[in-house]
């Protein structure tokens, strides 16, 4: 069986992305493929857009967190 790894915001983030993974976890595609969630919402404060040393290291561990997600 094939693996699909969706990578994004979920709990506790609320909206369009959030609601389609949920809708894609639990569809046909969940019978057809394996699928696998990262959730990279991150709490806490809010730095948007900006290079601050929070969201450099939070963007390291996602990517970390991906690629040891795709070697499973």
């Amino acid at each position: 069986m094939k693996r699909v790894l969706l990578v994004g915001k979920g709990y506790p983030d609320r909206g369009g992305i959030p609601s389609l993974l949920q809708m894609l976890l639990e569809g046909e595609l969940a019978s057809r493929y394996r699928l696998s969630f990262l959730n990279v919402a991150h709490h806490g404060q809010r730095e948007g857009g900006a290079v601050t040393t929070g969201n450099v290291v939070r963007t390291l561990r996602d990517a970390r967190a991906v690629f040891a997600q795709a070697k499973q």
